[in-house]
């Protein structure tokens, strides 16, 4: 087995800097939340000028994984209405497990930008400061499996000023394989709730199976309307997006923030989840934090 100069020089900087082994497991794992992301992608981008008058141009984005899974390479391009590039950008994204810690660089005309990145179903966020002021970038897949993504800047507690927005589609190839398997996510999926502690109620988890059909998400936990019960339903697109709702019924008192809210008592949350072929992930939008894994059965 043949080893390179340069992996043996890496290995002996990473040992200087006295950085822990990684877990490649774990970051490959880890990786496996922006799957959604990978290939191609066409659409619009409007570029906001300082006039506040908008731009119009063609983007590209070419999404790959490399080194086995470990680094996520995304390349976009920008291109005017004569088919000449107005900018291009070079974007890496990789995970570190000793931090549990996303990280975004990006390149463009000669600089380049480190920040960490926010993963979230169906989406990511980053941001940075600007002297005074600070750029936010937002990306999502909408309910049409699209790409949509927005970036802000703003200045001290003044209103958001909108700098690009952007709709991407998967390209043709990689729509039909996608529309080719509308039942794809149908079957049974082990479902793991896992709320953090709040306030002082006490942190909790729970499984139970679910099932798709159609698109269609449903799932009980306990007997419906009980005390410590949870049903779960929602759509899944064909990009693997799941819009989800939650009704529950609360149980014991020392898990419920406050302590004073009677057993049995009604609520609900709605919950943005991601599906691939094998596994997703979900997260509460209000409340307390709660965080979901699915695993097809």
């Amino acid at each position: 087995m043949k080893i390179s100069f340069l992996v043996l020089l890496t290995g002996f900087a990473a040992l200087a800097q006295g950085q822990q082994q990684p877990n490649t497991a774990a970051q490959r794992e880890a990786m496996k939340k922006l799957d959604f992301l990978v290939g191609e992608w066409s659409g619009d981008v409007w570029v906001r000028r300082d006039s506040g008058q908008s731009v119009k141009l063609t983007q590209t984005e070419e999404v790959q994984l490399k080194m086995e899974g470990l680094v996520m390479m995304i390349e976009g391009t920008a291109r005017n209405t004569e088919r000449e590039i107005a900018f291009q950008t070079l974007a890496t994204i990789s995970y570190e497990d000793a931090n549990s810690a996303y990280h975004l660089r990006t390149y463009n005309d000669g600089r380049y930008l480190d920040t960490q990145l926010n993963v979230m179903p169906s989406g990511f966020a980053w941001s940075f400061p600007v002297g005074p002021a600070k750029i936010s970038n937002t990306m999502r897949l909408n309910e049409n499996g699209e790409w949509v993504e927005t970036t802000q800047m703003v200045f001290g507690t003044s209103e958001p000023r909108p700098l690009t927005d952007m709709i991407l589609r998967r390209q043709t190839a990689d729509a039909q394989s996608v529309s080719l398997a509308p039942g794809r996510f149908d079957g049974k999926w082990l479902t793991t709730v896992s709320c953090e502690a709040a306030r002082d109620a006490m942190g909790y988890s729970f499984r139970f199976v679910a099932e798709v059909k159609g698109g269609n998400f449903y799932g009980q936990h306990g007997a419906e309307g009980e005390p410590s019960s949870l049903r779960i339903q929602g759509k899944i697109s064909a990009a693997g997006a799941g819009k989800l709702y939650a009704t529950g019924h609360t149980g014991s008192k020392e898990f419920v923030p406050g302590r004073d809210t009677p057993r049995g008592t009604e609520y609900s949350y709605d919950i943005e989840a991601h599906f691939g072929d094998d596994t997703g992930t979900g997260a509460r939008i209000e409340g307390r934090p709660c965080s979901l894994r699915f695993e097809k059965q």
